[in-house]
């Protein structure tokens, strides 16, 4: 066998095997995404406007969408070198004992979710994203959160 016909089979084993991951890949659809105030087995999404309040389902506890603090997220139709993060300020009242106040963050990674009142919060996304050039309504703000008892999340 031949340098060239060496790398001639080579280069059919590299094709083959790239067409085969890919048609494996293809025939796998993606799960399908939980959509806004639907439920998972053990989580509750749940749609959040700014200053509004909400009692999930199974639970005495009631969450307060309160404030957008430092909204530095990347302008749609802008290219950034980094997507910037905003913090949505949660007001967490269980049925008995006092309230916590939670910050979770859009950009950074372990600020997305924490733990109160025996539920675990974790920010999914925040809207409307800052466009350039428009001033942001601020109280447009939606914060969309997935909730989990903190005893069945891990």
């Amino acid at each position: 066998m031949t340098i060239a016909t060496s790398v001639v089979a080579l280069a059919a084993l590299c094709g083959g095997l790239t067409i085969g991951a890919c048609a494996a890949a293809a025939t796998s659809p993606p799960p399908p995404a939980a959509q806004p105030g639907t439920k998972t087995a053990a989580e509750t999404l749940v749609t959040l406007p700014l200053g509004e309040s909400i009692t999930p389902p199974k639970s005495s506890t009631t969450l307060t969408f309160t404030e957008v603090g430092d909204d530095s997220r990347c302008p749609t139709n802008v290219t950034c070198v980094w997507a910037g993060d905003a913090a949505v300020t949660l007001r967490v009242q269980p049925a008995t004992g006092a309230a916590e106040v939670v910050i979770l963050h859009t950009g950074l990674a372990n600020a997305q979710s924490a733990i109160a009142a025996g539920l675990r919060l974790r920010l999914e996304r925040l809207e409307p994203r800052p466009t350039f050039g428009k001033t942001l309504d601020r109280s447009a703000y939606v914060a969309t959160i997935a909730i989990t008892s903190s005893a069945t999340a891990h």
